[in-house]
């Protein structure tokens, strides 16, 4: 199974059902389900800060980055398609599916439109030396 890597607070947002489009600046043409991999960087507390106030009382506050769970594989979710938006207006307007700040477009965007996801016990991973978006793993792990 190929593995997804994606950083804190975005990772639990696709977990969570929420976040149902992953903004990449690159295209994909794969099809079907992935892991989940939340990756070992740094958490941006603005980024925290965002999600917090986008989900007002429907999101569990975190008392401090370091109860996220990094360096683990936390679930998986299939990816049905991949497109671009075609204007500023139209990711704004998609807001609540990317979860993104408006002040992050870039006119290089692409949407991966995700679907189906599955919370699953942490299990211990790490991501391959040059690794950035993609790895792979054993089904067998995931099941």
């Amino acid at each position: 199974m190929k593995v997804l890597a994606i950083r804190q607070p975005w990772i639990d947002e696709i977990i969570s059902g929420r976040k149902t489009i992953e903004v990449r600046t690159r295209n994909t043409n794969f099809r079907g389900r992935v892991a989940l991999y939340s990756t070992r960087t740094k958490i941006n507390v603005n980024d925290i800060d965002w999600v917090v106030k986008i989900n007002n009382d429907d999101y569990i506050e975190r008392s401090c980055p370091s109860e996220f769970e990094q360096g683990c594989i936390i679930g998986t979710v299939e990816i049905v398609g991949c497109t671009m938006p075609n204007s500023i207006s139209q990711f704004v307007s998609d807001g609540s599916k990317h979860r993104i700040p408006p002040t992050r477009y870039n006119y290089n965007m692409r949407y991966w439109h995700l679907s189906n996801p599955i919370r699953i016990d942490p299990i211990p991973f790490k991501m391959p030396k040059g690794a950035i978006i993609w790895s792979s793993i054993d089904d067998e792990m995931i099941e």
